[in-house]
């Protein structure tokens, strides 16, 4: 997706993407099943845009065991087998 930068805000050399995943404990680990526990909570451009997503994040002690926040490049999806060049 295209991310619009109001002209006032402090923008990033890169877009980052935030993705959230929930592992189900005791459940054997695929490749499939991370894929469908990957969802993408939202992207920024900006220093303003990164706040304003945070600000809105459960925090990490309140989150569920086997729950993980990642951050990444524009694109780039938290997966091994994505090649980043």
């Amino acid at each position: 997706p295209t991310i619009v930068i109001p002209p006032d805000d402090h923008k990033l050399q890169y877009n980052y993407w935030l993705w959230f995943s929930r592992r189900s404990p005791g459940k054997t680990a695929s490749v499939q099943n991370y894929d469908q526990n990957l969802k993408l909570i939202g992207h920024f451009g900006s220093v303003e845009q990164f706040w304003s997503l945070y600000s809105h994040l459960a925090r990490p002690c309140d989150l569920q065991s086997h729950s993980d926040f990642h951050l990444f490049k524009d694109g780039i999806k938290p997966m091994w087998e994505v090649n980043v060049t």
